[in-house]
């Protein structure tokens, strides 16, 4: 059975060596026949950390531009010679008995993903992560503790993504075929619910990875700037319902009475503006384990918010302009 690893990265080369050394203490650099290592045009020293790593397995492949997980992911698998492909974000480490966890997922004969530990006491940006994921996520955190199937029935319920995702090749290229290129920046959820309505994508908790997120304001705040147009293109244009759906709704009325009340008058345009301030400051609360908790991620919960709802407002101005909303 041979697998081929695939790590996509962007503007990650502090995490390159951690991640290379736990991937040797795992076993898997030797259970495996290759290391691939897409290079999505990082403007840091990406390449230049891989050059220190001298092993025969690895091959680095450097874009000229960048194109987005999607195609990095893509190209990857369209280079490689293994019969199943281990996708792996470049910003994670894995554990020694790793390596196990797969071989018996590979057993299996499905895709599957894997469940994301974080340290929250690394820094306020893993806290928030977690805590805000616990609270809008809750059945990740409450019922997965046996491997469980992904369908097209429990699909909107779930946490899913491609931080770890262990498919066959042909059919990974097969399923990318069907993802028409303006639904490609909505990569993970339309790609995986290909997976969910067809052959089922397994959940497997014993698939444990630590994650962390981008580790600095402006890059973690752009990075939710930037997942806007792929939230708005599947829950918004295309999926019309759920939680996320009616946030968005709520957040559009929310805007159009702040332009009315500043239309006539500026007085109650600021007014209002201050108190969604303090609302928005004091959901922090509603995920928060502790009041010390909620108030040390107080400002990052209120940057996240103005952030990610300019990424959606972005988001919907793409999609419409692009014809995005037809394809659903």
């Amino acid at each position: 059975m041979s697998i081929s690893i695939i790590i996509p990265t962007f503007n990650s080369a502090a995490y390159i060596l951690p991640l290379w050394s736990s991937l040797s203490s795992s076993g898997l650099i030797d259970f495996c026949i290759e290391i691939i290592v897409v290079n999505d045009a990082s403007t840091d020293e990406t390449n230049e950390v891989l050059k220190k790593i001298n092993n025969s397995k690895l091959s680095v492949y450097t874009l000229k531009k960048n194109h987005g997980r999607f195609q990095a992911r893509l190209y990857g698998a369209q280079k490689a010679k293994g019969q199943w492909l281990l996708y792996l974000d470049s910003r994670i480490t894995v554990e020694r008995g790793f390596l196990l966890s797969v071989q018996q997922a590979i057993v299996r004969d499905l895709p599957t993903i894997g469940l994301v530990e974080i340290d929250i006491t690394k820094n306020i940006f893993c806290l928030y992560w977690q805590r805000s994921h616990e609270k809008i996520f809750q059945r990740n955190f409450k019922i997965i503790n046996e491997p469980m199937m992904l369908n097209k029935k429990n699909y909107e319920y779930f946490a899913k993504g491609t931080t770890i995702f262990l498919v066959k090749r042909d059919s990974f290229l097969s399923v990318c075929q069907k993802v028409s290129p303006e639904k490609q920046k909505a990569d993970d959820t339309y790609l995986l619910k290909l997976f969910a309505e067809s052959s089922g994508v397994l959940i497997d908790p014993r698939l444990i990875i630590h994650w962390e997120p981008r580790a600095k304001l402006l890059p973690f705040l752009y990075r939710l700037f930037e997942r806007g147009p792929s939230f708005v293109q599947y829950h918004v244009l295309t999926r019309r319902a759920g939680h996320f759906f009616y946030s968005v709704v709520a957040g559009l009325i929310i805007i159009c009475i702040e332009f009315v009340l500043l239309a006539k008058s500026f007085v109650a345009g600021l007014s209002f503006f201050l108190v969604l301030l303090c609302l928005f400051a004091a959901s922090v609360f509603l995920f928060g384990k502790n009041w010390r908790e909620s108030v040390r991620m107080m400002l990052l919960h209120v940057l996240v918010i103005f952030s990610f709802g300019l990424g959606i407002l972005y988001g919907l101005i793409y999609n419409l302009s692009h014809g995005v909303h037809k394809h659903g």
